[in-house]
C-alpha cells in the first residue's frame, strides 16, 4: 500500500470540475468530494503509476455507488479519469498520490513551517523536532561495488541516458550510477518511477529533478539517498580523469 492518508486541496467542493460532476449527476458537490475520497483512496492503495487495468467504468460507479461517476469524472472540462479499453487511468496520479508525491508534499511543509518558526521567532515546534529526528534516523546503504555491480549500473545508467539525455558533469555522473547501484535493494520502480516523473515535468535541468525524486522516495522508505551515494566507494579511475566510472554513449 502508498499510505494510510491522501491528500485532498481545502475547499476541493469549490473546484470547476467537482461542479461540473454536481452538475451532470444532480448531486451536491460535498457529496463529490466525499465519493473522490472513496475513489482516490482505494486507487493510491492499487497502484503506482495511476493505471488500473481490468477495471473498468461499471466498478468505479459501483465502489462509489453512483452510476456515472466514472463517465462524469472523465467527462469534466479537466478530466480526472480516463477510460481505456484496458481498464482506467487517473491523469498526473504522480503529481499528487503515492510515496514520492506524499514525500513532497512533506518536505514542503516542513519548509514552510521552518520559516514561518524562524520569521516568528518562536524556536522548533514538536512537530519539527520529530521530523528532524526522523531524518537522522534514515538508513545508509554502502554496498561494495566490484567490476560486475558497476558494469549492471552502467547498463541502467545508459539506458536512463537514452531518456533524460547525458548527464554531463561528474556529479550527475555519480548521482546517476549510485542511484543505478541503490536499485537493487530499493527497486527498479524506485528508479522507473523517478525517470517517469522527470519525463513528464520537463523541467530545464533533469537530473537535478531527477534527484529530488529520488530522494523524496528513497526518504519515504527509510533511506538517506544523499550520504548513501556520498558512501559508495567506486573503484579509482585512470589518473587524470574522474573517479566516477564514466557513462559511455554510442
Amino acid at each position: 500500500m502508498a499510505g494510510d492518508w491522501i491528500p485532498m486541496r481545502a475547499n476541493l467542493e469549490d473546484d470547476p470540475t467537482v461542479i461540473a460532476i454536481a452538475r451532470a449527476l444532480k448531486l451536491q458537490p460535498d457529496h463529490v468530494v466525499g465519493k473522490l475520497h472513496r475513489f482516490w483512496s482505494w486507487a493510491d492503495s492499487h497502484t503506482i503509476d495511476g493505471q488500473l487495468c481490468g477495471v473498468d467504468a461499471a466498478w468505479v460507479d459501483k465502489h462509489v455507488d453512483k452510476r456515472g461517476f466514472a463517465n462524469a469524472m472523465a467527462s469534466a472540462p479537466t478530466p480526472w479519469l480516463v477510460i481505456e479499453d484496458c481498464g482506467i487511468r487517473i491523469p498526473n496520479f504522480t503529481n499528487w498520490f503515492g510515496s514520492s508525491a506524499k514525500s513532497r508534499m512533506l518536505a514542503t511543509r516542513r519548509q514552510q513551517v521552518s520559516r514561518s518558526q524562524r520569521d516568528n521567532c518562536h524556536g522548533t515546534s514538536v512537530t519539527e523536532t520529530r521530523l528532524q529526528n526522523r531524518t537522522e534516523q534514515k538508513r545508509l546503504i554502502a554496498p561494495a561495488l566490484g567490476g560486475a555491480e558497476i558494469s549492471k549500473a552502467k547498463a541502467k545508467a545508459l539506458e536512463i541516458t537514452g531518456k533524460l539525455g547525458q548527464c554531463g558533469t561528474a556529479r550527475n555522473r555519480r548521482l546517476l550510477l549510485g542511484a543505478c547501484v541503490l536499485s537493487e535493494e530499493l527497486g527498479e520502480a524506485w528508479l522507473n518511477t523517478a525517470v517517469r516523473e522527470t519525463q513528464e515535468a520537463h523541467p530545464e535541468k533533469p537530473y537535478a529533478y531527477f534527484q529530488s525524486v529520488l530522494v523524496a522516495t528513497a526518504e519515504a522508505a527509510g533511506v538517506d539517498f544523499r550520504a548513501s551515494v556520498a558512501a559508495l566507494d567506486f573503484p579509482e579511475a585512470p589518473k587524470g580523469s574522474t573517479s566516477v566510472p564514466q557513462v559511455q554513449h554510442a
